[in-house]
């Protein structure tokens, strides 16, 4: 009966709630086969497994997922729930789509050429909703992150429709039903981003935890997108319990009697995030009048803390400063000779050389504290292959920040140009006052040899490859690719292969290098009618017969490839 669902699924906070069972799948889906590659939901999905882990929840995770592991998930969900009659939570952020009142929620090996296959190729929602309710479990919470763009076009819905649910159960959608959220720019979707900001703030209730990244994802998002949800729980509901109050019967008594003050800031920059004793600060925010540990923290900057006496209601001025600038790390190379084609080069100068590639986020830091626009910014975008097989061509709003696959600061930045390169080293060489450059050919083959004379620097076996290089392996569908895995289906974080003999890491494979010389046919042919520069290594996307050390490539000063980035070296 409704009464007997109503007492089961009572939520009161006690101690019954600090070891209540806790269950939560969380599924993160975003390199698709045959879809549009989103950006962020498997940062999404991370950063919901970990701060729900943090609230006690015993989470089953999943990223890039099947349908067949999504539906055994979802089988092994169903079974935990039903043993731990606590609280279940299901979080899912990629592609979804509404098919005649029904959610789908489409796995990453999907191959749906229209609308009319999706129920047989995808996930519905109604399955996870009935495992929970099945379960009879005191509450269900179920996060949709998933309208961020219509894989479809025009023959699919752009958003999600409003799930049907008997009682106990809370619904949380990252935009209205029928509307399509930002997948944003920050590592993190924006509704996410909110969510487990306040899913972390103790004191608050589910309500109000939704209410609160409402009104931050419609202020950022100049109200184009409202997070909406539904909810038919009884009692209340905390993801981080109060912090245990004393005499909080006198509050108003105390208000009265001059004990309360509504302190505000001016803040260097101003768009900090304001922690006070644990609880994040907005204005008219009222406190009992004592010593605070104020707390001001930004991307980008040193977090610092402040302790301050909040005596009156007076306007507060702090200041943080940047994040030291971190100069890149170099290796020195010493002097001597080496055989380049038929000649003998001399390299009679010592330099440093960067230990690794330029990685997004270093590149990251030349855009923010220059706006500068990259070639691909500024024209068509990145040249990619379209197919996986060879079909190249420019796709529009690829870039640095999206190269058309999934990426961290930690990996090397690809689609930028010889010309953005060459911008980067010369803000890089004003920045440090250190003149840094790209390499020139020669220097770049030196250093790839480390010593040798074989086609890479351990060797002529290409069996040892796989501990040095990232490229084309049977994780993807190039017919060119070699027959291992090496862990990694497209750019790998820079350093996560072995350095060379000289200590330098990714000479071989990852991405394309650009060099300072233009491209001539042979060595010795004459400087003239030379319109492309070099580039040097091969790239995750070339098998290994583009990685010998004396392998030459060329490309246009404004072209950019989604397998091509650079490194810096500096004549000492």
């Amino acid at each position: 009966s409704n009464a007997g669902i109503s007492v089961d699924r009572s939520i009161r906070l006690s101690s019954t709630m600090k070891v209540e069972a806790r269950v939560a799948l969380v599924i993160g889906n975003q390199d698709y086969s045959s879809l549009n590659v989103l950006k962020n939901p498997i940062n999404d999905a991370t950063a919901m497994r970990d701060i729900l882990k943090e609230k006690n929840f015993s989470v089953i995770y999943l990223e890039d997922a099947s349908q067949m592991e999504m539906e055994s998930a979802i089988e092994s969900f169903a079974n935990r729930l039903s043993v731990g009659k606590g609280v279940g939570l299901f979080y899912y952020a990629g592609h979804g789509i509404e098919v005649g009142g029904v959610n789908y929620l489409i796995p990453t090996d999907a191959r749906i050429p229209s609308k009319k296959f999706v129920k047989s190729k995808s996930v519905s929602t109604d399955i996870v909703v009935s495992a929970m309710e099945e379960a009879k479990n005191r509450l269900n919470i179920v996060i949709l992150d998933s309208c961020r763009s219509n894989p479809f076009g025009r023959d699919g819905s752009g958003g999600l429709a409003p799930l049907n649910s008997a009682s106990g159960i809370y619904v949380a959608y990252a935009t209205a039903p029928g509307r399509i959220a930002e997948d944003g720019d920050e590592g993190n979707g924006l509704f996410t981003k909110y969510l487990i900001r306040y899913i972390n703030q103790s004191g608050l209730k589910i309500e109000d935890v939704f209410k609160r990244v409402r009104e931050n994802v419609m202020r950022d998002s100049n109200n184009a997108q409202v997070p909406w949800s539904s909810s038919s729980i009884y009692g209340d509901f905390y993801f981080t319990l109060p912090n245990k109050k004393k005499n909080s019967t006198k509050s108003l008594t105390d208000q009265d009697n001059g004990l309360y003050t509504t302190p505000s800031f001016k803040t260097n920059p101003t768009d900090v995030t304001i922690d006070i004793g644990g609880v994040e600060w907005y204005e008219r925010m009222r406190f009992k009048r004592g010593t605070y540990m104020v707390t001001l923290s930004k991307s980008g900057y040193v977090t610092k803390k402040f302790k301050i006496n909040f005596k009156n209601d007076n306007t507060i001025s702090l200041k943080i400063d940047k994040e030291p600038f971190q100069e890149p790390e170099m290796v020195k190379i010493e002097k001597g000779s080496f055989h380049m084609g038929s000649r003998s080069v001399d390299i009679d100068y010592d330099f440093e050389i960067g230990k690794y590639e330029v990685s997004v986020g270093e590149f990251r830091k030349f855009i923010n504290e220059t706006n500068y626009k990259t070639d691909a910014q500024k024209g068509d975008g990145c040249y990619i292959d379209k197919s996986g097989n060879g079909d190249w061509g420019y796709k529009d709003d690829t870039n640095w920040e999206n190269p058309n696959f999934p990426q961290t600061d930690s990996q090397p930045v690809v689609c930028v140009s010889w010309n953005d390169a060459k911008a980067y080293t010369r803000w890089l060489s004003k920045k440090i006052s250190k003149h840094y450059r790209l390499p020139t050919e020669a220097e770049w083959e030196f250093v790839a040899r480390a010593g040798t004379k074989s086609k890479w620097s351990f060797g002529d076996s290409k069996k040892y490859l796989l501990d040095y290089a990232n490229i084309a392996d049977n994780s993807t569908d190039i017919s060119w690719r070699e027959n291992w895995n090496d862990g990694y289906r497209y750019t790998a974080p820079t350093g996560s292969f072995r350095a060379n003999q000289w200590g330098v890491h990714d000479m071989y494979g990852n991405v394309w290098e650009w060099c300072e010389d233009w491209y001539l046919e042979s060595y010795s042919s004459p400087k003239t009618n030379v319109d492309r520069k070099v580039f040097r290594g091969g790239s995750w996307h070339n098998d290994s017969e583009y990685t010998h050390s004396s392998n030459r490539h060329k490309g246009y000063p404004t072209g950019r490839d989604y397998n091509s980035g650079f490194r810096v070296v500096r004549t000492l």
